[in-house]
């Protein structure tokens, strides 16, 4: 019995004195966020180095500082003007407080798609469908304002960004019409912009012939000049009508 215990008591001497020995060794790297924990209480964050644990009451939490991509899938959200109307976002978030990502909530995951989607039906129930459609910046500026809410949480996000804004079959059939009738009053618009112009210039050259009777001749003269075949050429002048027989090249 008594060889027993000492054997057992040269086991635990020669455990404690490997475990000093030969203590654990962790690296925390640049992109790395670090957290000593002794007995289960915080002690303090660590820098990025490498760090030996004799007390295997020590414990340290690693957590990844790089930027990670959550992306919130499309649901369907009404609008100020009362359609319904598709969205999903994506945004890159990334650890800037590890004890208070550690510490704030069991599922920070969790916590940042409700953010998300609960900024995302804030903005968008003050905005209007067409709104929506057409300043997706705008959008976005309201997203923004998600970020507030992570803080709490030790995340930051960043590169907000609006992925798809889907339009259900009678909306899309609506939107194509409306852009078919716009596409067709710009094009009428643009005729009734050329023909002004063309009855101005009509009217500047009648108001310059009236101004300048010579311009008549001069007029005449490139008639001539330019004209194949035979030509008759009318002439109303302060003397009365004149008609002029012209034989060029015929």
């Amino acid at each position: 019995m008594t060889a027993s215990v000492l054997a057992l008591a040269f086991i635990i001497l020669l455990a404690a004195f490997l475990v000093r020995a030969f203590p654990r060794a962790q690296t925390i790297y640049e992109f790395q966020h670090g957290l000593l924990h002794r007995n289960g209480r915080f002690r303090k964050n660590l820098t990025p180095g490498q760090y030996r644990f004799v007390l295997p009451r020590d414990e340290l939490l690693i957590f990844d500082g790089r930027s990670q991509l959550v992306t919130a899938p499309a649901q369907e959200i009404l609008t100020s003007d009362s359609l319904s109307v598709k969205i999903s976002i994506s945004a890159n978030y990334k650890i800037v407080d590890a004890r208070k990502f550690h510490e704030s909530a069991t599922d920070v995951f969790a916590e940042i798609y409700a953010a998300l989607q609960i900024g995302l039906r804030q903005a968008t129930a003050a905005m209007t469908l067409d709104e929506k459609l057409t300043n997706r910046d705008a959008l976005t500026a309201a997203l923004a304002k998600t970020g507030d809410r992570l803080t709490d949480f030790g995340v930051a996000i960043d590169n907000l960004t609006i992925k798809d804004v889907m339009l259900n079959g009678e909306l899309k059939r609506a939107f194509s019409e409306k852009f078919r009738v716009g596409k067709e009053n710009e094009a009428a618009l643009e005729r009734a912009r050329g023909e002004a112009a063309a009855l101005r210039s009509l009217a500047n050259s009648a108001r310059m012939l009236s101004d300048n009777p010579s311009l008549y001749q001069l007029r005449l003269i490139q008639l001539i000049a330019d004209g194949n075949g035979t030509q008759t050429i009318i002439l109303n002048g302060n003397e009365g009508r004149l008609a002029a027989s012209v034989a060029n090249g015929g």
